[in-house]
């Protein structure tokens, strides 16, 4: 570790990260390492690298998610970036976004990549619950829009509501409540949702049940119209009894589900399992892949194969979906795109002319980003199956 004259162990420490920050080798929401790998790296202790992280934490170009690690939270900008009436951009995460780092760092790269192509600053705020949510809004300025990705706890729904209604520069990604009429970038979830049950009906199968938390939210509901069309599309029945609604509380956040409703979810498969073979479902699908997690556990305990006994298709294409003792088939959603979408449209909808800081609101908009079926080893094709004379 090279010193400047006079340069203590902790300012390297710091102006190396800040260095690194400001040049993009640690990009916007990327983590950085460790401090234990820090402390390897300078060759110091590990009182030293929290100190040197303690000032960049302060400017808030980084950020401390317990359990999670250190994130940047935004790009270093020097003084002669920073012009008069500049427009800011802050992306505003619930801090547990970072459980779900598939979705976090995708969308964060899109926005980005977006608005720094138009020499517009960017930063992210996390917030944990409501009163948090408050505070990032508490002085805001003409010139500063947001990109929010919405917990879907209902205190922060209504606040999203307030904020819109004063007139607060917004595009909300990901979920909205019902009556929601500002920009709003998201999934194509009913699109997602027919191609699952086209791919498991085109691999013969006729009786597919699907489980899903209550669709109090947008991306939920939609999901749940999604495959009703596709199975009327397809002239299959929707029958009631196959459909497994999970109850939830507007405090649980989506990671929490499969977890908080395990006993649920294995009611549903034992009562599944008491039909006769011939009305017994055979495929499973799943409005997201935290619950066919639990849902690929519970047959296992079962002594059921997955796909042999029953197909199984998710959700969300988690990093973990692919590891899981049979990898599953899911529905991948484009992050970056949808990261590039929002910005654009925070950009055309709020900043015109070019004018920073003029802000103008446009018509209301939603945009839907395609999401693409990823296909692995959880769904059996009967029809080859049968084809090659064995026996369902």
């Amino acid at each position: 570790m090279e010193y400047k004259e006079g340069q203590k162990a902790y300012q390297v420490v710091e102006d190396t990260i800040r260095r690194r920050i400001e040049d993009g080798s640690y990009s916007l929401g990327s983590r950085l390492p460790t401090e234990l790998e820090l402390v390897s790296e300078f060759n110091v202790s590990r009182m030293t690298v929290s100190h040197g992280l303690a000032e960049l934490i302060r400017e808030n170009l980084i950020k401390r998610i317990p359990g999670r690690g250190t994130f940047v939270c935004r790009r270093e900008i020097s003084s002669g970036d920073v012009k008069e009436n500049s427009t800011v951009v802050r992306c505003v995460w619930p801090g547990e976004i970072y459980s779900q780092p598939f979705a976090g760092n995708g969308i964060i790269q899109g926005v980005f990549d977006e608005l720094s192509a138009r020499s517009i600053q960017t930063g992210i705020a996390f917030y944990r619950n409501g009163e948090e949510f408050d505070r990032i809004f508490q002085n805001h300025e003409s010139g500063v829009g947001y990109i929010v990705w919405p917990s879907p706890i209902a205190s922060v729904q209504r606040r999203i509501s307030k904020l819109q209604a004063a007139g607060v520069p917004l595009v909300i990604l990901d979920n909205v409540q019902p009556g929601f009429s500002g920009c709003f970038v998201a999934t194509d979830n009913q699109a997602g949702a027919r191609m699952v049950i086209d791919h498991l009906v085109a691999c013969g199968h006729k009786r597919i049940a699907y489980i899903s938390p209550e669709p109090s939210m947008s991306s939920l509901a939609e999901r749940c119209a999604g495959v009703i069309s596709a199975f009327a599309a397809n002239g299959l029945l929707a029958c009631r009894e196959y459909f497994g609604i999970i109850p939830c509380c507007d405090e649980i956040l989506p990671d929490r589900y499969a977890s908080g409703q395990h006993a649920f979810i294995r009611g549903w498969i034992e009562r599944l399992l008491a039909y006769p073979e011939s009305r017994r479902p055979d495929a499973i699908f799943c409005s997201n892949d935290f619950i066919a997690v639990s849902v690929m556990n519970i047959l296992i305990e079962l002594n059921l194969r997955v796909p042999e006994d029953f197909s199984l298709v998710g959700f969300d294409n988690i990093d973990y979906a692919q590891l899981l003792p049979v990898p599953l088939t899911t529905v991948a959603h484009d992050f970056q795109n949808i990261g590039r979408v929002a910005g654009r449209r925070l950009y055309e909808r709020f900043f015109s002319g070019g004018g920073y800081g003029s802000l103008v609101e446009k018509s209301n908009d939603r945009y839907l980003v395609m999401p693409k079926l990823i296909l692995r080893d959880s769904v059996m094709d009967r029809r080859k199956q049968v084809a090659a004379g064995g026996v369902l």
